[in-house]
């Protein structure tokens, strides 16, 4: 078994567990995923994050208001063949960049009337992201 691991550590890859399920799994040592390749346990690990970026997000109100500009417009890609999602994501990441920048000058105690700019910006961008999808697709 010793040589076995020595092996696996000479090629660069270890031997762990996985975080879901409990199964031995290898993995290169500079990665380190915490799941192994099963499906089901994928699934469940991006369930977990899911409901840590939502807890996350429900402190600030303007986290709340981004991520769910973000997912809209994620569904909205999904949606789409990968020719498609080019086009859309040069359009989305402009977008997105300017929420980021809008969004990193909010803070808990910023006014209200930022807070409220920030959440119609991001409802007239998922608006016009939801026509430019349907414009896209067709």
């Amino acid at each position: 078994m010793s040589l076995y691991i020595e092996q696996l550590s000479q090629a660069n890859l270890m031997v762990r567990n996985c975080d879901i399920c409990g199964k031995l799994y290898v993995c290169k040592k500079n990665r380190y995923p915490t799941v192994c390749g099963d499906a089901e346990c994928k699934s469940k690990q991006h369930t977990i994050i899911n409901v840590r970026s939502r807890k996350k997000a429900m402190v600030n109100p303007f986290y709340a208001v981004y991520a769910k500009f973000s997912s809209q417009c994620s569904n909205y890609r999904r949606k789409m063949t990968p020719e498609q999602r080019k086009k859309y994501d040069v359009r989305f990441s402009a977008r997105k960049k300017e929420l980021l920048a809008f969004k990193k000058n909010l803070t808990e105690i910023s006014p209200y009337s930022k807070m409220k700019a920030f959440q119609t910006m991001c409802d007239e961008y998922e608006l016009e992201l939801r026509e430019y999808s349907d414009v896209v697709r067709e």
